[in-house]
């Protein structure tokens, strides 16, 4: 028989009773109160009133019973309830417990029948259904406060600047970006379930065995030792690696922790991008856009000033950092990159058409979008605003630039992560419209296609 839970673990229990006299609902109420259970008992004469309180109130507990102890009307008011409520327990009121009486009202669906008499009876069968109700819903609580624990523990690992990883009897169950970047490998997804062993040089595989079977028959951390990793491109190179049991999902685990013999080189800077002077002089140069078609894509990172005030100024440039060199890992060798301001991108690409800026923009709205820009210390996701114009030769001015630069600014102040387009003008009055409009009414007068058109005089 299960332990009672303590009585700060005990919760109120609200039962509903289906019976032709209230006083059946009455008498449990007084039993189960009088055995310490925080219990309400409602009564409900009719079934056909059943569904009308499921809408109001949802019981823990729904006892049924009828009149003259009829099995056919019990069966009815089981089934009934099971159906109209089906994760709620129903149990059975009878006269008299009978064995093929009783196994009759279990298989329509009943959680278990009781006695109206004797009272005693009755009462510590239900004080011991409603223990186990209180059972199942630490029961529930726990198993959700364990997958918020879990979701929280993957956060930490995913975001940690230290390479970390989880083994199970040698096999990478769980691991973070940086351990896969310090074998070389761009995405955490190529390691897990690939054999720890596969990282390690032929000649430190016996020493790591023996000390991942230490720590996973001991309780204590290891300190750092060295071996050789055998890296993605087949390189090798001597790391720290550290030991300590762990339990995930119930699970035993081994955590690794590995650093490189030297500090990882931070990246280099984005403000190396050419500068404005440089932009300036590159979209005005009629000869550059001559040589092939040319599009603006000006790139806004949503909310900078948000994220400047939460970090504060030198961690958010080191982010904004990592978005320029993100969009510089996916431009063309072709492109020129340009950091206009602090949390500001131009690119100026190749370009056949508005529609195909439009595409390679939005392809980098949704890789931001998608990606969590991190540092040592802190890490952000972000979403950015990108403007697209295609450059002619008779408009590549910093007029045009300037227009992108405010429909960009603009539409990331309004709701941000979107693309937006600059169509140019129709230039109406040029010698090519004219001769347009030229043809057109002369087919106009030839076919006699002109029509009054009324105007009122007042």
């Amino acid at each position: 028989m299960p332990q009672p839970p303590s009585e700060s673990r005990r919760s109120h229990t609200e039962m509903l009773v289906i019976s032709p006299a209230q006083e059946r609902a009455e008498a449990l109420r007084a039993a189960l109160r009088d055995a310490g259970h925080d219990v309400e008992v409602d009564w409900l004469e009719r079934a056909d009133e059943l569904a009308d309180r499921l809408a109001q109130r949802r019981p823990d507990l729904i006892g049924v019973e009828a009149v003259q102890a009829a099995d056919n009307e019990l069966n009815r008011l089981i089934g009934l309830c099971r159906n109209l409520a089906r994760d709620v327990p129903v149990f059975a009121i009878v006269d008299e417990l009978q064995g093929e009486r009783v196994s009759a009202l279990l298989a329509a669906g009943a959680q278990f029948v009781v006695a109206a008499a004797p009272p005693e009876l009755t009462t510590s069968t239900l004080a011991r259904e409603i223990e186990l109700l209180d059972l199942r819903r630490q029961r529930r609580d726990d198993l959700h406060a364990v997958r918020e624990l879990q979701k929280r523990l993957d956060a930490l690992v995913a975001e940690s600047p230290e390479a970390l990883a989880y083994v199970q009897e040698g096999i990478h169950t769980e691991l973070n970006d940086a351990y896969a970047r310090l074998f070389g490998f761009e995405d955490v997804d190529e390691l897990e379930g690939v054999p720890l062993m596969d990282l390690v040089a032929p000649e430190s595989r016996d020493a790591i065995k023996q000390r991942l079977n230490a720590a996973a028959a001991s309780d204590a951390d290891s300190d750092f030792f060295s071996f050789i990793a055998q890296k993605a491109d087949d390189s090798q190179g001597v790391l720290e690696m550290a030991l300590r049991p762990a339990e995930i999902g119930g699970e035993p685990h081994v955590e690794i922790r590995i650093k490189p013999d030297t500090p990882i080189a931070p990246a280099a800077p984005t403000n190396a991008f050419a500068s404005r002077a440089a932009l300036y002089q590159l979209i005005t140069d009629a000869a550059f856009v001559h040589q092939r078609p040319t599009g603006l894509l000006y790139l806004c990172v949503d909310e900078a000033d948000k994220l400047q005030e939460r970090m504060g100024l030198a961690e958010a440039d080191r982010i904004f950092d990592e978005v320029g060199d993100f969009l510089a890992d996916r431009t063309d060798d072709d492109d020129r990159c340009f950091r206009f301001d602090v949390a500001e991108f131009v690119i100026v690409t190749g370009a056949d058409s508005t529609g195909a800026l439009i595409q390679q923009a939005e392809a980098l709205r949704a890789d931001i979008d998608a990606q969590l820009f991190a540092t040592e210390q802190a890490s952000a996701a972000l979403t950015a605003s990108v403007a697209v114009s295609l450059l002619d030769e008779s408009d590549a001015s910093l007029a045009r630039l300037a227009k992108v630069m405010r429909l960009a600014r603009r539409r990331s102040l309004r709701d941000g992560n979107a693309v937006v387009a600059d169509q140019p003008d129709d230039k109406a009055a040029g010698p090519k419209s004219d001769q347009s409009w030229l043809q057109r009414i002369k087919t106009a007068l030839a076919e006699d296609q002109f029509r009054l058109s009324y105007q009122g005089i007042a």
